[in-house]
């Protein structure tokens, strides 16, 4: 009896070892369709870096209410002077024009607006605190989470 047994494992075997023989060919699966958010977000992150830096800004406002920002950016706006405003990291909405090579170029156009009583006080935002500058200068950080805040 135990002769037939043994018989029967290797008989069974050998039918299990051909059944399981690999294939002529091999299996060829399709390549996955590309994730088209991460084609977006390549071709983003390949704009953000071909971006020319930003120069010297002037910054004539902070406020807590968004309504006071929107109206000193179109104040600005209707005298021609390109003016942006954008909710900063601290809550405050900013209101910000210019993007100057010099510091002085920037002040100068600050205290002629000032002059003709279009702007009060005013200061002069450098290149190196805008968030691109800070995270290409420390090699930490995500522009794109610096810019959804």
């Amino acid at each position: 009896m135990c002769r037939y047994f043994l018989l029967f494992i290797y008989a069974a075997g050998i039918v299990f070892f051909c059944s399981c023989a690999p294939p002529s060919r091999p299996v060829v699966l399709p390549a996955p369709p590309p994730d088209p958010i991460a084609l977006i977000l390549d071709k983003t992150a390949v704009a953000v870096d071909s971006l020319a830096t930003m120069g010297f800004s002037v910054q004539v406002g902070a406020f807590k209410q968004l309504d006071n920002a929107v109206r000193l950016e179109r104040l600005l706006a209707a005298r021609g002077i390109d003016a942006y405003y954008f909710r900063h990291k601290s809550g405050l909405y900013k209101v910000r024009f210019g993007n100057h090579k010099h510091y002085d170029n920037a002040r100068n156009e600050a205290e002629r607006l000032q002059s003709q009583g279009i702007i009060e006080r005013f200061f002069i935002v450098l290149p190196e605190s805008y968030a691109a500058a800070r995270i290409k200068r420390s090699g930490q950080g995500d522009l794109r989470t610096e810019l959804v805040v």
